[in-house]
């Protein structure tokens, strides 16, 4: 039997977010998601960390902030980078 190959994408975490998680990042294996997309993700992470939930944040994939509305359309594949963003301002 052949051992399927893990897809990690990597995950940081900044700001009160580090604080929720208790590390500045995480590799995560993609591989058993279904459709591996930055919803899918979250699904599991806020199960994980449901105090997630109740912050409010941007992602940014491979260095590019994304809209929610987007969640969905965006597939994650090994390698990969997700930026969890706290609220900031310009100055």
């Amino acid at each position: 039997m052949r051992k399927s190959k893990s897809e990690n994408v990597k995950i940081l975490f900044y700001g009160v977010l580090r604080d929720i998680m208790g590390k500045k990042q995480i590799l995560f294996d993609v591989s058993g998601l279904e459709n591996k997309t930055v919803s899918d993700i979250m699904k599991v992470l806020i199960d994980m960390f449901p105090s997630l939930k109740e912050k409010k944040f941007e992602i940014a994939l491979n260095r590019e902030v994304i809209r929610k509305e987007d969640y969905k359309l965006c597939k994650v594949k090994d390698g990969d980078e997700i930026a969890l963003l706290p609220p900031f301002s310009g100055g």
